[in-house]
């Protein structure tokens, strides 16, 4: 007696596309599962998904993961700073460029004054998360001079003006800004390099 090789295909398909779908439906844990064929036969199926290996793959997948998110977190600080600090520069070069310059009692300056005033205590009440430490690592001078345990000597970097501050005090910080945005750039530039 011959197998007829069409009943068998028949049979072994539909056998085929169970164990594919038990095998997407499986828990961590080993599961057994019985399918039963075109035929009538039933056929006992046991899958193990979870082996050291895997427990492995998925280990380095959570710490990519965690990696990517510590970067995502950090730019997005580094970002918010850096807008604010755009902010600020514009309204103290809006005073130090006026033509003819603004007196020092007018009403415009000191509302300038003011938004700059406003703009870095936004700063002061931030939160900065730490970079991750393979980041942190490769260059600690740069990291340690935007020093994001402490939102208060980031804000420290941006000189304080009041009201009557001097031109020459509003030139100071706005070459002040200027550094705090190139070192707000290289640290956005560090985290992209740690994940290219």
């Amino acid at each position: 007696m011959s197998a007829d090789p069409i009943r068998v295909i028949d049979k072994v398909v539909p056998v085929q596309d169970s164990l594919r779908m038990a095998y997407h439906q499986a828990p961590d844990e080993q599961k057994k599962k019985s399918v039963q064929g075109a035929g009538g036969d039933t056929v006992s199926v046991s899958l193990q998904r979870s082996s050291p290996t895997m427990d492995k793959l998925g280990s380095v997948n959570e710490e990519k993961n965690l990696f990517a998110t510590a970067i995502r977190e950090t730019d997005k600080a580094l970002q918010e700073v850096s807008n604010v600090t755009v902010k600020m520069k514009e309204r103290l070069e809006t005073i130090v460029k006026n033509f003819p310059p603004f007196t020092m009692d007018s009403a415009e300056r000191k509302d300038l004054l003011m938004s700059y005033i406003s703009l870095r205590k936004q700063i002061e009440k931030m939160t900065f998360p730490k970079p991750p430490a393979p980041v942190y690592e490769n260059n600690q001078k740069l990291w340690g001079k935007l020093d994001f345990t402490d939102t208060q000597k980031v804000a420290e970097a941006i000189p304080a003006l009041d009201e009557t501050s001097s031109d020459s005090q509003v030139r100071r910080a706005v070459g002040n800004l200027n550094e705090v945005q190139i070192s707000l750039g290289e640290g956005r530039t560090e985290l992209y390099q740690a994940v290219t």
